[in-house]
């Protein structure tokens, strides 16, 4: 019995003297090696990580030649978008005012703004049906065939993975 209560009395103090609150403090400090180890997403929320998976399809695993690449393909350039097709003045006022947007949260080396020639843009989108890029883009006309796509990009990178230029076809 007297084993019993020591083995008891030992278990005891062990739980009182080694459990801690959340609200103490943590003494140990974490090694650099164990920092480096350490899932940075740990922290993000659920919608945040849903985010990153539909990010990194979208990056790395969408177009139909993609090859799981496990680079970013990134603008290094200011991008100067043209509008071409049936361009209305509420559509044009829309696109200024999200490219608005856009500037404000884009590091301040790239800048997204309208131009007004094909021969000075690295984007030109064509707004209309998809006949609208038969003669222009033949390329994408014949990618997209008979499937009901309401848009269809195109882009062309160096060998850095920069993008350099685009060509987006929008239907509405």
């Amino acid at each position: 019995m007297i084993l019993f209560r020591s083995c008891i009395g030992f278990l005891f103090s062990v739980l009182l003297f080694s459990c801690s609150t959340d609200l103490q403090k943590e003494d140990s400090l974490v090694s650099e090696e164990e920092n480096e180890n350490l899932d940075p997403t740990n922290s993000l929320s659920i919608r945040e990580l849903e985010f990153l998976e539909e990010y990194e399809h979208v990056t790395f695993n969408l177009a139909p030649d993609s090859f799981g690449a496990s680079v970013n393909e990134k603008w290094i350039s200011d991008i100067q978008l043209f509008l071409d097709g049936a361009i209305s003045d509420e559509y044009r006022s829309k696109v200024e005012s999200t490219l608005a947007q856009f500037n404000d949260v884009l590091s301040a080396d790239i800048t997204v703004q309208l131009v007004e020639t094909s021969e000075e843009s690295n984007i030109h989108l064509i707004f209309g049906e998809k006949e609208a890029i038969k003669e222009e883009w033949p390329d994408m006309f014949n990618a997209i065939g008979d499937v009901n796509f309401k848009g269809y990009a195109l882009y062309n990178r160096d060998e850095d993975f920069n993008i350099i230029e685009g060509r987006i076809w929008v239907k509405n």
